[in-house]
């Protein structure tokens, strides 16, 4: 519910501290043993992506009212979830991404929305040991992707708009 400049301003500030952790593991690489340093900088071209990718999606929450509006939506639904999930318990009530959930949002959000992203076809994946809030992050992704189809597209955004499939053991 943050005004969209705070909103924006706390996402740039979220993806600003991983750029400094970028900056500060980068410095390390140099003092690797040779044959580590080429796969080291492989990996920081990695980061270096997911940042752009993070802030190509806070640019487009940004510039898209619609988008804007339905990640709002999703959050409050998401924060809906934890009220009715947790009742008599305020302090388990509150919706508190970690940060690894608001990165892997950031990092696909864009794509999942706009059919032309740069991304749209790359498979990201989000591992975690059980209970540390996967499906939490990507619900949080799928409500948003509803929002937004129902919101930019109105009547033509109805119908399904994910396919899941859970394994079970």
């Amino acid at each position: 519910t943050a005004p969209k400049n705070d909103l924006v301003s706390g996402l740039n500030l979220f993806v600003d501290c991983f750029q400094n952790w970028i900056n500060e593991v980068s410095k390390e690489i140099s003092s690797l043993p040779a044959e580590f340093q080429s796969t080291a900088k492989r990996q920081q071209g990695h980061w270096k992506n997911a940042r752009d990718r993070m802030h190509r999606s806070i640019h487009r929450i940004d510039t898209d009212a619609d988008l804007l509006t339905a990640y709002q939506r999703a959050n409050e639904a998401m924060h809906l979830q934890r009220q009715w999930a947790f009742p008599g318990e305020p302090e388990r009530q509150s919706l508190t991404w970690r940060p690894f959930q608001l990165a892997f949002q950031l990092l696909v959000l864009a794509s999942l929305v706009d059919r032309d992203d740069d991304d749209r076809e790359t498979m990201d994946l989000l591992w975690f040991p059980t209970g540390g809030g996967k499906t939490e992050a990507y619900l949080a992704l799928m409500a948003c992707v509803f929002f937004h189809r129902r919101l930019s597209r109105k009547e033509a955004g109805v119908g399904v708009s994910v396919i899941m499939r859970y394994t079970l053991r």
